[in-house]
């Protein structure tokens, strides 16, 4: 995994975790009013999109990846968790065509199969 967004990641889950405890803790104890803990929820819900999207660069994948599951909650983190890394691949070449990323043996995209451009 990439360790820059491995540490994004981390700080985005440790605020997610308290934030979320924050807000239930407040809420049971109806310590602040319903429009006060408005943005601790706004903090929770932003951590959570980073953390979702700081794991997906961790692993190689594109960012929108990690936008997307936060929408699957729980099964979304399970595939997040799930998902092969592909950060340790061999640097590549990406195509012209479809943006496709291909290992350097590769003379013709393993998407579109355009040729590799010289």
């Amino acid at each position: 995994m990439i360790k820059k967004y491995t540490r994004i990641g981390n700080v985005a889950l440790v605020v997610t975790v308290v934030s979320l405890g924050t807000v239930m803790y407040v809420s049971a104890n109806k310590l602040i009013s319903e429009d006060a803990r408005l943005p601790l929820i706004a903090v929770y819900v932003i951590s959570l999109w980073t953390m979702f999207w700081a794991y997906a660069r961790a692993k190689g994948r594109s960012g929108a990846l990690g936008i997307a599951l936060p929408f699957l909650n729980l099964i979304g983190l399970v595939i997040l968790l799930c998902l092969k890394d592909f950060s340790n691949l061999p640097p590549g070449w990406a195509c012209e065509k479809c943006k496709g990323k291909n290992p350097a043996s590769d003379s013709t995209c393993r998407y579109c199969s355009a040729p590799q451009p010289s």
